[in-house]
């Protein structure tokens, strides 16, 4: 019943490792002393965004398996 109601979720888990492996590019690669403010800022933000993608992936594929057990 779950897929049928969201029938696009792949993009879900698919955005989160995006943003995780950006987030550990930022994290990792060395910059210019400029462009290291907005790494610190915009590298913790996309490992947050990429956790809660992805966490809600997880939650949407057990609520698929529970509707199509009962």
């Amino acid at each position: 019943m779950l897929r049928r109601e969201l029938s696009g979720e792949w993009p879900l888990p698919f955005a989160g490792g995006v943003s995780a492996m950006i987030a550990l590019l930022l994290l990792l690669t060395p910059l210019t002393v400029g462009v290291q403010a907005l790494r610190w800022l915009v590298g913790p933000y996309s490992f947050i965004f990429s956790v809660t993608l992805l966490a809600f992936a997880r939650r949407l594929r057990q609520l698929a398996q529970e509707m199509q057990a009962a």
